[in-house]
């Protein structure tokens, strides 16, 4: 979440708050694209990894299969896992 507030001064104060998606191992992680167009880029949570600034995650993607680590952006949402 991002705050602006206006200072007495008339200047900006901007405070960014990394807020937790929730996510869990073996939910789906969905990147809307910003260019018209593209599909959304779709991953399964293999792991998720507590840190600093906000939690992350390893991913799996959907159709080369390969894994990164992602930090949640915008854009980006959590599906969760049907699979109990």
């Amino acid at each position: 979440m991002i705050r602006v507030d206006i200072l007495p001064t008339g200047e900006a104060s901007i405070t960014a708050e990394v807020m937790p998606m929730g996510a869990r191992p073996g939910d789906h992680l969905v990147i809307e694209m910003m260019k018209l167009g593209v599909p959304p880029r779709r991953g399964e949570i293999v792991e998720v990894i507590p840190g600093q600034h906000g939690e992350h995650y390893r991913v799996r993607w959907e159709g080369d299969d390969h894994e990164s680590i992602y930090f949640p952006a915008a854009g980006a949402r959590v599906e969760p896992s049907t699979a109990d």
